[in-house]
C-alpha cells in the first residue's frame, strides 16, 4: 500500500483532480469481462451510478480518489424521484450501493467478492451540494489498464434504460457483437442475475417477465437488434439460449421524456457539463435565435476537447464552455454566419476562406487516418509482444521463473502487485520492463517496439511528428 505522506494536514480531497460534470455523450466505458459476468443485483439507479464512477475513474486514471458531482445533476441522471428530499434520496441509493456485493466466479471452487463503493459523503461547498464518492479499490484491475478481455459500452446510452435487467443483457450482447451471437444457460443467466432458487423458477415465468422485456427494451433503444433465436433442452428443461446479435446500421439517441424539441435537447447537453437549468435557459434565449451555430459550435468544441484528454482547469468543462460563450474565437464571420445587414463577402475572399476550410477538412481526415493507423500499429505490436514473452518465457525454468515472480512482487510492492496474478505478469504493462531484463539475462531475445515499427514500414516518430503538426493546422 501507498504510504501517506501527507504533512501538510492538507485534505487528501484537496490534492486530487476531480470530475465535477457527466462524461461526454461520445465517451466509452470499459469493464472486464469477468465484471461484466459477475453475479450481482442492483436498481436501475444504482447500475447508472457505478456507470459513471467507471469512466470517470476511467477518465482520471487513478484510484483510491474521491470524485465529485453537483447534486441537481446526479438526480437528473440517476432520474431519482420521490417524496424524501434530494440527500435523502442520495443517501438511500449510495447506502445500499455500498451495502450490496459483487461475485466473481473463478472457476468451479475459486471465487472472489467485495462491494461496489467505499465511500460517500455530501458536502457544502460556495451554496451548492455537492456529492462526494470513492469507488472500491478492489474494482481497479477490473476497470483501468486492460489490454484484452473486455467490453466497450457507450456512457450515453446508461440512462435511456429504464429496467436493471434491460442493461445487463445490453451489456453481454456487446461482448459478443462481433461475433454476431450470445449463448448462456439458463443456470448461468438466473446467477449472473442473482435470482432465488424459487425466483422465476419456472423458464415460461422466467422468459416473460425478464427475458421478453430486456429484448424488447435492447431492441428499442440501443445500438443493437437481437432475438432469441434456438433453446436447447436438456431432458424436459430448458437448458441453453442462443441469442442472433446484429448491430444497427444507423442509430438514433433516444430521447428521454421532455425531450420534445432541439431547444430542450442543447438544455441537456449543456446541463450535462454541469451548468445550472436556469443557466443553460437563458443561453438558450441568448444564443439560439440570432446565433445557433455559434452555441452549438461552443458544445461540440467541449465535447472534442474531452474526448482527446484535454487538460480543463480544475479539470472541470464547464469553465472552458463558459469562456467560449462568452468570449467568440472566430476571427471572422463563417460562410453561414451572415445577416441581411452584413456587409457581403468578397469573391476573392470568399474563395480563400472556403480554400481554408478544405484545408482543414484535408488535415482533419489526415489526422485522423494516421491516429487510427498508429492505434493499430500499437495494438499489434501489444499482441506480438504478449505472444513472445509466453513463448520466450517457456524455455526458462518453472522453478527460476517462480522466484524470479516472488522476487518481483516482492519488491515492486505496489497497491496493484496483489491484483496481477503470476500469468499475466509476463505481458502485464507495469511488468514489461522487468520480463525484458528477465529474459535478457537468460539469453533470450526481447521484443521491441522500434523492431515492430521497422518490420512494418512504420514509423512511429515521424508519425507524431505529422500528427502534431496536423493538429495545429486545424486548431
Amino acid at each position: 500500500m501507498k504510504k501517506n505522506n501527507n504533512k501538510s494536514g492538507r485534505s487528501l480531497l484537496l490534492q486530487n483532480k476531480h470530475k465535477s460534470s457527466l462524461p461526454s455523450r461520445n465517451a466509452i466505458v470499459v469493464k472486464s469481462n469477468a465484471l461484466v459476468e459477475a453475479s450481482f443485483d442492483l436498481t436501475v439507479q444504482q447500475l447508472r451510478l457505478v456507470h459513471w464512477l467507471v469512466r470517470v475513474v476511467q477518465e482520471n486514471d487513478e484510484d483510491y480518489k474521491y470524485y465529485e458531482i453537483d447534486v441537481p445533476l446526479f438526480l437528473e441522471y440517476l432520474q431519482l424521484k420521490g417524496s424524501n428530499s434530494a440527500r435523502e434520496r442520495i443517501r438511500e441509493v449510495t447506502k445500499q450501493l455500498q451495502e450490496r456485493t459483487i461475485l466473481l466466479r473463478r472457476g468451479d471452487e475459486e471465487w472472489e467478492q467485495f462491494s461496489w463503493l467505499r465511500y460517500s459523503r455530501i458536502v457544502k461547498r460556495d451554496n451548492r451540494l455537492v456529492l462526494r464518492l470513492s469507488i472500491n479499490p478492489e474494482m481497479i484491475p477490473y476497470i483501468t489498464n486492460l489490454k484484452s478481455a473486455f467490453t466497450k459500452v457507450p456512457f450515453y446510452m446508461m440512462p435511456a434504460f429504464k429496467t436493471r435487467y434491460s442493461w445487463r443483457f445490453y451489456e453481454w450482447f456487446k461482448q459478443f457483437a462481433d461475433t454476431g451471437w450470445f449463448i448462456i444457460t439458463v443456470d448461468d443467466l438466473r446467477s449472473r442475475l442473482r435470482f432465488g432458487e424459487q425466483e422465476y423458477a419456472r423458464f415460461n415465468n422466467l422468459r416473460q417477465k425478464v427475458i421478453t422485456p430486456a429484448l424488447k427494451e435492447v431492441n428499442e433503444v440501443s445500438d443493437l437488434d437481437v432475438a432469441l433465436v434456438a433453446m436447447e433442452r436438456k431432458g424436459r428443461s430448458i437448458h441453453m439460449l442462443k441469442f442472433k446479435i446484429t448491430e444497427k446500421t444507423a442509430h438514433v439517441i433516444p430521447m428521454r421524456d421532455g425531450d420534445l424539441d432541439e431547444h430542450n435537447l442543447i438544455i441537456q447537453r449543456l446541463v450535462s457539463y454541469g451548468m445550472p437549468s436556469k443557466e443553460a435557459s437563458k443561453n438558450i434565449k441568448k444564443f439560439y435565435e440570432h446565433d445557433r451555430e455559434h452555441l452549438l459550435n461552443c458544445l461540440a468544441d467541449v465535447e472534442r476537447k474531452i474526448e482527446e484528454r484535454f487538460e480543463f482547469q480544475d479539470g472541470n468543462p464547464l469553465i472552458w464552455l463558459r469562456y467560449i460563450l462568452s468570449n467568440d474565437q472566430r476571427s471572422q464571420p463563417t460562410l453561414f454566419a451572415h445577416t441581411n445587414s452584413a456587409p457581403k463577402m468578397s469573391r476573392e475572399k470568399s474563395d480563400a476562406l472556403k480554400a481554408k476550410l478544405k484545408q482543414r477538412r484535408d488535415a482533419q481526415q489526415r489526422h485522423d487516418y494516421l491516429n487510427d493507423l498508429s492505434n493499430k500499429a500499437h495494438r499489434d505490436f501489444r499482441k506480438k509482444r504478449e505472444a513472445h514473452m509466453a513463448e520466450q518465457i517457456t524455455e526458462i525454468p518453472e522453478d527460476v521463473r517462480t522466484a524470479w515472480v516472488k522476487n518481483l512482487k516482492s519488491e515492486i510492492a505496489s497497491a496493484l502487485a496483489p491484483f496481477v496474478r503470476e500469468p499475466d505478469i509476463w505481458s502485464h504493462p507495469i511488468f514489461t520492463r522487468e520480463t525484458d531484463q528477465f529474459l535478457a539475462e537468460h539469453g533470450l531475445p526481447v521484443f521491441t517496439s522500434a523492431e515492430h515499427f521497422a518490420s512494418i514500414g512504420f514509423d512511429d516518430e515521424h508519425t507524431k511528428a505529422e500528427m502534431k503538426r496536423l493538429e495545429e493546422l486545424i486548431n
